[in-house]
């Protein structure tokens, strides 16, 4: 089966969508190969929020992170409608906090 490579086109287009949403300044893209991935956090220590996998010439799937694995959504559909999606927007890609007194549970 051949995979459909995420051009720089498709990279840029997500980019301008981000940057439309004040919300979402924390937010970046990395591309690898099928992939989008929406991430933040520090660049050695990423934290991912969704990932686009281009799946079809227009099509691509939404796969959101789970226990450190990727899990997929089950959505089929073009990217835009994956962007305006609320699991994207917002509740998907608010900001976590990197102070670890803020974050829940003791230290091990």
């Amino acid at each position: 089966m051949a995979k459909f490579i995420v051009t720089d086109i498709e990279r840029d287009s997500v980019a301008r969508w981000l940057r439309q949403h004040r919300h979402l300044k924390h937010v970046r893209i990395r591309k690898r190969a099928d992939t989008l991935v929406l991430e933040s956090g520090p660049l050695s220590d990423p934290f991912p929020h969704a990932r686009l996998r281009r799946v079809a010439v227009h099509l691509w799937t939404l796969e959101m992170p789970h226990r450190a694995r990727w899990q997929p959504t089950g959505f089929r559909d073009r990217k835009e409608p994956f962007l305006n999606s609320s699991s994207i927007s917002s509740a998907g890609c608010s900001p976590r906090s990197t102070n670890p007194e803020r974050t829940s549970g003791r230290s091990y």
